[in-house]
């Protein structure tokens, strides 16, 4: 099998790099994944207020999405009125490794 470089990697329609980034690279994901980091779990309307009053449809599809794939947690508590938060699973935690390379390699090559 040929590879497009030195790592290996067969950049086609099933390559791991490919689908990673299908998955983290939505728009707003990693604004949502740096602000579970910091606070752990935040309500809907936070995760709003933090990203800069992120439109309420864009924001429920983010995380509807990173929910099904396993990234983050929704918890519903049955009170009135009702409150969800959402939380990184473990899974979703260990991005934060990949979320700090990335920084490094651009304050390295970009950061003025």
């Amino acid at each position: 099998m040929k590879t497009d470089n030195q790592l290996g990697i067969e950049f086609n329609k099933d390559c791991s790099i490919r689908k990673a980034i299908e998955i983290i690279g939505q728009k707003h994901s990693i604004l949502i994944f740096n602000e579970l980091l910091k606070h752990q779990v935040l309500r809907f309307g936070e995760l709003r207020r933090v990203l800069g009053n992120l439109n309420t449809g864009t924001l429920s599809i983010t995380l509807k999405q990173l929910e099904d794939s396993g990234l983050i947690r929704r918890t519903v508590f049955s009170e009135i009125p009702p409150r969800v938060e959402y939380s990184l699973t473990d899974k979703g935690k260990e991005l934060e490794k990949v979320l700090i390379q990335l920084q490094l390699w651009y304050e390295k090559w970009y950061k003025d």
